[in-house]
């Protein structure tokens, strides 16, 4: 059985740098034990100082439902929050998250990938009130998926742009069974914007099957960042990086028509990508 747990590191004159916070639920973490395996995906400090953890929780058979559990600052769960702390969902047999992120009005809006649909996976947000209720000017009561072809369609970063708009970075199954990286923007209100590349969809052309985006940003220009990984050869990657403009075309004054790629040599031994990426302060990217 494994459980979730949250963790919170301090650097004050009263600890060692990078000890754990012992003012936070007595002994710097906490653990909640849902079922039958836990996982914390993301994690958020709200404006209040409370924070928000998001992630998925499985059952004995693995079947499986998102779970938002919000903390006061001093590491006690929030009961005024969803139901004693905790808000539940189980959309599909399979439902898990992969990213969460805080609206301008503390919302809190959940990103993953739900079954069910004509292609197996689809991907899936829902967004939440401050106090952890379904929020229905959102989607349909809340709740908004999308599937974008016959096959898989997977979200492992979220961000929302300064305008409210949200970028959702993963992959797209095509006809030939090649992942795609893709990045989908929505509306503010859960709907697709189809002014945003193709009917929603900013894509890199592929030959091989194992690509992906993982994570997504926004320059301070307001173009758009992703990063990833796409395949060398069989069973080897490179490091992906590509750049968009704002209305999701590819940017080609970056790389080769808006591409770049890092340790393209096709040995066993290359399996590169990136998981995250970060706008700095003067612009610059990690």
């Amino acid at each position: 059985m494994l459980a979730a747990m949250l963790l919170l590191g301090r650097i004050s004159s009263a600890q060692t740098a990078g000890s754990l916070d012992t003012e936070f639920s007595m002994d710097g973490k906490h653990t909640v034990d849902y079922g039958y395996v836990d996982l914390y995906k993301d994690v958020n400090f709200k404006s209040n100082g409370k924070i928000a953890a998001a992630g998925t929780s499985y059952g004995e058979f693995w079947d499986s439902s998102i779970k938002v559990t919000q903390y006061n600052n001093d590491g006690t769960i929030d009961v005024n929050f969803g139901t004693e702390g905790t808000f539940s969902y189980t959309l599909n047999y399979e439902t898990g998250v992969y990213a969460m992120a805080l609206t301008p009005h503390d919302k809190i809006l959940v990103a993953g990938i739900t079954t069910g649909f004509a292609g197996g996976f689809a991907m899936h947000m829902f967004q939440l009130n401050e106090d952890g209720t379904p929020d229905t000017e959102f989607g349909t009561d809340g709740v908004r998926y999308h599937d974008l072809g016959p096959n898989d369609d997977l979200a492992y970063d979220m961000t929302i742009q300064s305008d409210g708009k949200i970028l959702l970075a993963g992959t797209n199954t095509d006809q030939n069974y090649n992942n795609v990286p893709v990045v989908v923007r929505f509306n503010e209100d859960g709907s697709l914007d189809s002014e945003f590349g193709t009917n929603g969809v900013a894509s890199i052309t592929v030959t091989a099957i194992e690509n992906e985006f993982n994570s997504v940003c926004v320059q301070s220009d307001g173009k758009i960042l992703a990063a990833g990984h796409i395949a060398a050869a069989i069973g080897t990657y490179s490091l992906l990086i590509a750049r968009f403009k704002a209305d999701g075309t590819p940017d080609t004054s970056y790389g080769t028509n808006g591409v770049v790629t890092l340790f393209n040599q096709a040995t066993s031994s290359n399996l590169f990508r990136f998981l995250n990426c970060a706008r700095q302060s003067d612009g610059k990217m990690l």
